[in-house]
Parts: C-alpha cells; sequence; structure tokens
C-alpha cells in the first residue's frame, strides 16, 4: 500500500461518529462515579466523624501527658485511670510484675514532690504508695494460697528482693525528711515475707552459719525490724549454692580439658 492512500483511509476515520445510545450510557456512568466518589469523599470528612476524630486524638494526648502527673495535679486522676485500664489487660501471671512497677512510680511521685519542694502534696503521695504497697500484699497472698509449700516459698524468696528494694528506696526518701523514722519502716508484706520462710527453714537441715542466721532472724522478726530479718534469711543457703555454683564451673572446666586432650 502507498503512502498516500494510508493518509487516505486516516482520513475517512474522521467522518466515524458514535452512536447516540453510547454516548449517553458513557456519560451517565462517569458522572455516577462521580457522584459516588463525592459521596464517598464526604462520608469520610463529615463534621461529626471529623469532630470525634479530634477528640480521640485530645485524649491520648491528655492520658500521655498525665503520665508525669503526682498527686494533687489536675491530670493525675486520669493517669490512676489508665494504669487501672493497663491493670485489667494483664494476665494474672503478671500481676505481681505490673504492681511492682506501679510502687515504683509512686516512689518516682514522692521524690519528683521532694525535687520540687511540694511538701504539702507528699502526704497524699505517700499515702498512694501506701496503697500499692498493700494491694502487693493482698495480691501476693492470693498468688501463693493454693500452691504447694514448696513452691510458695520459691516464689516467696524470688519476691522478697524487690520489696525490700522498694522499702529500701521508700527510707531513703521519706526517712531523710524526718517524716518517718529511720530505723524501721514498718512493712505487712516484709512481715509476711519473712514468717513464711521462717516457718519453712526451722525444718530444714542447715549448716552451722545458716542456723546461726535463721536464729538472728527470728530474733529480728520478734523485735519487729522484718525487712532485717527478711534481709536475714535470705543470705541463709547462699554459701552452699556458691559451692554448688563453683563445682559445676569445675566440672565444666575438666569437660573442656578433657575434649582438648
Amino acid at each position: 500500500m502507498q503512502e498516500r492512500d494510508i493518509i487516505s483511509k486516516i482520513k475517512s476515520l474522521e467522518n466515524i461518529k458514535p452512536e447516540s445510545n453510547w454516548v449517553s450510557l458513557t456519560k451517565e456512568n462517569i458522572l455516577e462515579r462521580d457522584d459516588s466518589l463525592s459521596s464517598s469523599l464526604s462520608r469520610l470528612f463529615n463534621k461529626p466523624l471529623m469532630t470525634a476524630v479530634a477528640s480521640f486524638a485530645l485524649i491520648a494526648l491528655l492520658i500521655v501527658s498525665a503520665q508525669t502527673a503526682t498527686p494533687g495535679d489536675l491530670l493525675y486522676n486520669l493517669k490512676r485511670f489508665s494504669e487501672k485500664g493497663q491493670m485489667a489487660l494483664i494476665s494474672p501471671e503478671n500481676q505481681q510484675e505490673y504492681n511492682l512497677l506501679l510502687a515504683n512510680r509512686r516512689l518516682d511521685e514522692v521524690s519528683e514532690l521532694i525535687t520540687r519542694n511540694e511538701i504539702e502534696k507528699l502526704s497524699a503521695a505517700i499515702d498512694e504508695l501506701e496503697k500499692m504497697k498493700s494491694k502487693i500484699q493482698r495480691d501476693f497472698a492470693q498468688s501463693i494460697e493454693s500452691k504447694p509449700k514448696e513452691e510458695a516459698v520459691e516464689i516467696a524468696r524470688n519476691f522478697a528482693p524487690s520489696i525490700l528494694e522498694i522499702e529500701d528506696k521508700e527510707e531513703l526518701l521519706i526517712g531523710s525528711l524526718g517524716v518517718r523514722a529511720e530505723d524501721e519502716i514498718s512493712s505487712s508484706a516484709a512481715k509476711d515475707l519473712a514468717s513464711l520462710l521462717i516457718d519453712d527453714l526451722k525444718n530444714r537441715s542447715l549448716t552451722e552459719k545458716d542456723e546461726e542466721l535463721l536464729e538472728s532472724a527470728i530474733e529480728y522478726f520478734e523485735n519487729g525490724n522484718y525487712r532485717t530479718s527478711l534481709r536475714t534469711l535470705l543470705g541463709i543457703g547462699q554459701e552452699r549454692e556458691i559451692s554448688e555454683e563453683a563445682l559445676e564451673e569445675e566440672d565444666t572446666e575438666e569437660d573442656i580439658e578433657d575434649e582438648d586432650n
């Protein structure tokens, strides 16, 4: 086909007109899609939805801001509310760990008030700390209530250092202000833990050194020095555990030497 023939056929296409029915149908489809898009955008950006989104964003911002609040601040109740909400999501086996986390937050609040010299708010902060410690004690008692004695004792030994750490921090913060005597902060949690460990150790075969430690722990306990008693009890058996670890290390070293030979 010659070039002029090709050009002639292309020009003849200009005379082809679409049928009127096709034009009408296509136009309606385009307008329907446009209306659908406009309707979707309208629903997406309507005023109630935007108001809800803005409200949610404001609440989230307030909750984040409330995390640094201390007793007496406007946002403190919101902070406690958010903590209760989180607590509802914590599994029972992780409840004690979360309680300890909250107790340390209460200690941080006390520390913050002391740093800011807001002594007038300190009483409320200490009350919040004591409430948290009481909850820790109740939850711990429930956690070992149905456990065999050996398992309960093991839980107590693992739990005790955290209690001592919290109360040592409390004594350091509060005792320095002269609000409370520095010698011994009364602790029901430490008392219960020490009592459980004493009853268990009385029925165990102990070394001479551990027997002496147990006698000292009992004396501290009877005098009301529960934290000192508990700290002494945790030292019982440490020497034996260290010896066992040393033996295991020696066995490992001997095995390595045998392999090298």
